[in-house]
């Protein structure tokens, strides 16, 4: 194999020399652009992804870490001002490793890691400080983990607890928010910050917090409300998605009807988001439960035609009995107390609820299909709209303005136009360039297959110009054709056309290539022929 690849290398050398000094400088460019190519692929293709090891560091903290990375030959790039140290994207959690071995960033480590340098002597206001910069610089760290906030300052604001504090001092904290560009907190998230600030440090509301951003807007503030713009902001969400979601029901029920782009559909909700629950107290009993308690008075009497003790030709009434001159006296008392049993039913009202409903639709006039009865039988069936709760629903046709519709038709189907223009300029130039490329490769190496066809059709340019004149001893004789008369003297007699074309060729060649040796042959053999 080794002797394999050794004749190949000899033969392309061969076939190179062969080249003339125009082929040789195409092949030489044609090999240097590809040895240049293949090493700027391979060393793009080599360049590692670099991804961010940690951002927004402080100047010690980045030279620090950046020592660090150097001890250890781990490359790294600086980015943002020098804040931000970024390494190969396959290094970065080792690199966080090794930076968190070696307490690095030493500016993070502002939470409760300050606690571990106190000592016996400490003083009890050091203590205090100490341990208001740790919740400050574990707030801090915790804010930070937040999607779209880059950085975190908490400053907080704790009165001294002793005896001469009456709890009129309360706690509050200040917040100050490096957002990431292009990133808008959201309420929730502002009120999310308040909550986590409130709820870490005792004696503290959310409404004692004051939250800022970078460019100094304030996002919470005492007196703001906080969660009544959170909710607020909730509410508005929660009625545009139910308008939203009516309005694209409709739209599609209508387009069908007369057509896309000839209707327009309008709706606004009124949703009720107060909470209400109302409660009710009922007794209930059972027949087949026995009584609770049970009392029976029975009395009965029977006489003469004048009652004991009664005044003669006088009647009495006991308990709805008349007793009379007759008798017959009767008493029944009857006294029962069932058990009851008590039912209370608690019915609460989610928040939510349609109160109003308004639906206005514009149809164009010149569409076909256009039926205002029909499309507003239509939307209230697909509604259920209720007068009595104050909706109302509004169908009109109109003649509409397309200008605007065709104007903006016209500048897609421009702007469509040049895109496809574009493109099928960078596909013409991106064929020229491959068909340029390929005429290179193809006409070297049609130059070194012609060149070693010439190279092997001329087996005697390097002979000796008199080789080719020299005069053979004895003719040949052919066999079935009388000899040739040669043209020349002293040269051989050919026996057929195809040696003497071979023979003549050569001859050109030779009085190409070498002229003064031709010429020097060519006097010499007159002058020997005058003689």
């Amino acid at each position: 194999m080794r002797d394999q690849f050794t004749d190949g290398l000899k033969r392309a050398l061969a076939g190179f020399r062969a080249f003339s000094p125009g082929q040789k400088v195409a092949t030489s460019a044609a090999l240097l652009a590809l040895v240049i190519g293949g090493i700027v692929y391979a060393t793009w293709h080599a360049t590692p992804a670099y991804a961010p090891l940690y951002t927004n560091l402080a100047p010690a903290d980045a030279s620090a870490i950046v020592d660090k990375l150097n001890s250890g030959g781990i490359p790294y790039q600086l980015a943002a001002a020098g804040t931000e140290v970024m390494v190969p994207q396959a290094d970065v959690y080792s690199s966080r490793l090794q930076m968190s071995a070696a307490n690095l960033p030493s500016s993070s480590q502002s939470g409760y890691a300050l606690l571990d340098k106190e000592g016996v002597t400490t003083s009890q206001f050091q203590q205090q400080i100490d341990y208001q910069r740790a919740m400050e610089g574990e707030l801090d760290n915790t804010i930070e983990s937040i999607n779209g906030v880059q950085s975190a300052s908490v400053h907080l604001a704790i009165p001294q607890q002793n005896v001469f504090n009456d709890g009129s001092s309360k706690s509050t904290a200040s917040v100050l928010l490096g957002v990431a560009p292009g990133t808008t907190l959201t309420n929730e998230q502002v009120q999310s910050i308040a909550y986590l600030v409130s709820s870490s440090v005792p004696g503290m509301t959310s409404d004692g917090v004051t939250i800022t951003d970078s460019n100094g807007t304030v996002l919470n503030a005492p007196g703001t409300s906080g969660s009544s713009l959170a909710l607020s902001a909730t509410q508005q969400d929660a009625t545009q998605q139910f308008d939203d979601r009516l309005s694209s029901q409709l739209q599609t029920m209508i387009d069908a009807t007369v057509g896309v782009g000839h209707a327009v559909v309008t709706v606004n909700g009124s949703l009720d988001f107060s909470k209400s629950v109302t409660t009710r107290k009922s007794y209930v009993w059972s027949k087949k439960a026995p009584p609770v308690s049970l009392q029976k008075t029975t009395e009965s009497y029977t006489g003469g035609k004048n009652g004991t003790g009664g005044t003669l030709g006088t009647t009495q009434t006991t308990n709805g009995v008349t007793v009379g001159s007759g008798g017959n006296y009767r008493k029944t008392t009857a006294l029962v107390n069932n058990a009851l049993g008590t039912q209370t039913e608690t019915k609460e009202t989610a928040p939510g609820q349609l109160s109003k409903l308004s639906v206005a639709v514009l149809l164009d006039k010149s569409a076909k299909n256009v039926s205002v009865p029909a499309v507003t039988s239509l939307v209230n069936s697909a509604l259920g709209l209720q007068k009595q709760r104050g909706d109302t629903l509004s169908v009109q046709a109109v003649p509409f303005d397309t200008t605007a519709a065709k104007a903006a038709a016209a500048q897609t189907a421009l702007a469509t136009k040049t895109a496809a223009q574009q493109q099928a300029h960078q596909a013409m130039l991106s064929m020229i360039k491959q068909g340029a490329f390929g005429a290179v490769v193809l006409a070297v190496v049609l130059g070194a297959w012609l060149g070693g066809r010439r190279r092997k059709r001329r087996p005697v340019e390097d002979a000796p110009v008199e080789e080719l004149f020299a005069a053979q001893e004895e003719p040949a004789e052919p066999a079935e054709m009388e000899p040739v008369a040669p043209a020349v003297p002293h040269l051989a007699p050919v026996t057929n056309l195809s040696e003497a074309a071979a023979r003549r060729r050569a001859l050109m060649d030779v009085a190409e290539r070498k002229p003064d040796d031709a010429a020097k042959l060519i006097s010499s053999w007159l002058r020997s022929r005058e003689g």
